[in-house]
């Protein structure tokens, strides 16, 4: 059995839209940093969040698939039906 990993610590604003490590955290003055909000994530956060799931990643493509995009090989875009390229 594989060892448990230890949790990652996220310090997070009230509003949850600015995100802290540790070191970073602890570099903010007090004032921010005494209004931060601990979270302990561990890998069961990610997977069951949506974060690490292969599905986060695979449905965006598959409604680009549906629209007529399709995966042009190796540079990572995307080409639409009409021959526009975007990243």
């Amino acid at each position: 059995m594989a060892a448990a990993r230890r949790a990652r610590v996220v310090w997070v604003d009230s509003a949850r839209t600015h995100a802290w490590n540790e070191a970073e955290a602890a570099a903010l003055a007090d004032t921010t940093r005494a209004r931060l909000i601990r979270r302990d994530l561990d890998e069961s956060f990610y997977y069951n969040t949506r974060y690490g799931s292969p599905l986060a990643y695979l449905r965006p493509l598959e409604l680009l698939a549906q629209h007529g995009s399709r995966a042009s090989r190796g540079n990572g875009s995307w080409t639409s039906a009409t021959g526009r390229s975007g990243t």
